[in-house]
């Protein structure tokens, strides 16, 4: 995607992920380029008109302590219509995490799934928001992507994230997550459209997770809702900052 990416290519990206990080934006803008000379030329551009504002990506004092990550500036949230926390500094931890967290994973994978914003739910789904505002505002706390299975069953999938909670106490979280989710999506979660991918920090915690929702005592086993794991290194200098996320 590096022909041609403009400034509002930048912006647009930024917006529908929250935050983004220089090697999300070199992934998904230039994913074949040796050299991120146009992508700092981008960057330096966008941070001196204020358009983006930078800060510290990882609350740790160790090698990470020098990566940043980029959030849109108060006048560029306004103009697209975004609530106010997408101008601001993501403060609390657990959101940063999670914003990252499904950034990396919607973007650095071999065919990326976008998150979808406001505005491609309405097109893809124009009937199923109510005009109350009550699930306009449901569905901004949450991530949502098109998901596809091994078998090529697409689903709107919720990508929710986990830092460092012990796995036994998953599954229930995973539970608590599908039943606020079906205050909106019940439809689409008897109708097996509907899915949850908890993203967690490594390879070998998504295998334990994906383990332990089959046994029969996991409050998952009778779901109608397919539950699937993935990492997402990205996160694993969160834990020491942590003491969980869901």
């Amino acid at each position: 995607m590096s022909e041609g990416v403009t400034r509002e290519d930048i912006l647009s990206h930024v917006a529908r992920y929250w935050l983004t990080t220089a090697d999300i934006l070199q992934s998904h803008f230039y994913p074949s380029a040796d050299t991120d000379a146009a992508l700092k030329g981008h960057l330096k551009r966008l941070l001196k008109s204020g358009d983006l504002v930078s800060e510290p990506l990882y609350p740790t004092k160790g090698p990470e302590a020098k990566l940043r990550y980029y959030h849109l500036g108060p006048p560029a949230a306004s103009v697209r219509g975004l609530p106010n926390r997408y101008g601001e500094e993501v403060k609390d931890i657990y959101q940063r995490a999670t914003a990252l967290g499904v950034a990396s994973y919607c973007v650095r994978r071999e065919t990326p799934r976008p998150r979808l914003t406001l505005a491609d739910f309405r097109f893809l789904f124009p009937d199923l928001l109510s005009n109350d505002g009550r699930s306009e505002k449901h569905f901004h706390r949450g991530d949502y992507v098109i998901g596809e299975d091994e078998q090529g069953t697409r689903r709107l999938t919720r990508l929710a994230v986990d830092v460092n909670r012990r796995p036994d106490d998953l599954p229930a979280a995973c539970l608590r997550i599908i039943e606020r989710d079906a205050e909106v999506f019940e439809l689409f979660q008897r109708e097996q459209r509907y899915a949850l991918t908890l993203l967690v920090p490594t390879a070998s915690k998504a295998a334990a997770l994906a383990r332990l929702i089959e046994r029969p005592e996991s409050p998952l086993v009778d779901s109608l809702v397919p539950v699937s794991f993935a990492a997402v290194p990205a996160l694993l200098p969160f834990i020491e900052a942590t003491s969980y996320a869901a």
